[in-house]
């Protein structure tokens, strides 16, 4: 009986060892390894598509919630060019002087625009008496001058006439006697200077130095004597003398100097 007991509980053991371990391992596994709970994912927010009246939809076009755009970056424009002083106009003056064989005097001048050409019209006067005598001169002329290389120095030439008279009264065999001679030369007259200021407009000053040639000249001598005194032979040699002394000045080169200022408009 005691054997047979413990046959019985020898092959209860031997039969439950297994199961035994097998459920022991799994009670090992399902401590070391915790569960994971699987996420559910949240409901996608619904369209404007979807819904008809849009209710519940974000507002895009919303000026409170839309970020404001960035300003454009400003274009690289090259910087405007700087205002050049335009002295590319015609210039109008005036001028006094004082010189040879002109003594005083004055003009008007021009400027052409581009600088390379410049115009005079200029002119004077003068009397003064000696020994009894009245001497009178003017004389007027119209100059033309081509600048070198645009600047101050000119080269050019001025045409005129000059007119030079002497009064005189003496008395002949009893008789008053008023005698006057006129002397008039046309004349050219090269020259060469220097027109500092004339590009900037305003004050400018001016040098000339020339040669006056005379081109052709008249001379005229009349008095009030009578005719009984212009039969004379002493009233004739004073005619011829006077005539022959008149067109020796007037067929003279005389050298030509001249200081000028004047303003330019």
């Amino acid at each position: 009986m005691k054997r047979t007991t413990a046959l019985i509980l020898t092959l209860s053991f031997a039969l439950s060892a297994p199961a035994f371990a097998q459920a022991k391992n799994k009670a090992r596994k399902g401590k070391s390894t915790p569960k994971v709970e699987q996420a559910t994912p949240a409901p996608a927010p619904e369209s404007n598509e979807s819904s008809p009246t849009g209710e519940g939809a974000p507002l895009t076009n919303d000026p409170l919630t839309t970020a404001p755009a960035e300003p454009l970056p400003p274009l690289d424009t090259p910087p405007a060019p700087e205002p050049v002083a335009n002295s590319s106009r015609p210039y109008f003056g005036v001028h006094a002087q004082l010189g040879v064989p002109r003594l005083m005097g004055g003009g008007l001048n021009f400027v052409t625009a581009n600088e390379r050409f410049s115009f005079e019209l200029a002119g004077g006067s003068m009397s003064q008496t000696l020994d009894d005598a009245k001497i009178s001169f003017s004389s007027f002329d119209v100059g033309a001058r081509y600048h070198v290389f645009d600047g101050s120095f000119f080269v050019g030439a001025a045409l005129g006439q000059q007119s030079l008279s002497g009064e005189k009264s003496d008395t002949i065999t009893g008789q008053s006697i008023h005698a006057k001679v006129d002397i008039k030369t046309m004349y050219l007259t090269p020259q060469v200077g220097w027109m500092a200021g004339k590009a900037d407009g305003g004050f400018f000053f001016e040098t000339v130095l020339g040669l006056q040639n005379p081109m052709s000249s008249s001379v005229d001598f009349d008095t009030n004597a009578d005719a009984t005194i212009k039969l004379q032979p002493d009233y004739a040699k004073l005619d011829a003398d006077v005539r022959d002394a008149g067109k020796k000045i007037g067929e003279t080169a005389l050298p030509v100097f001249a200081i000028k200022i004047g303003y330019l408009f």
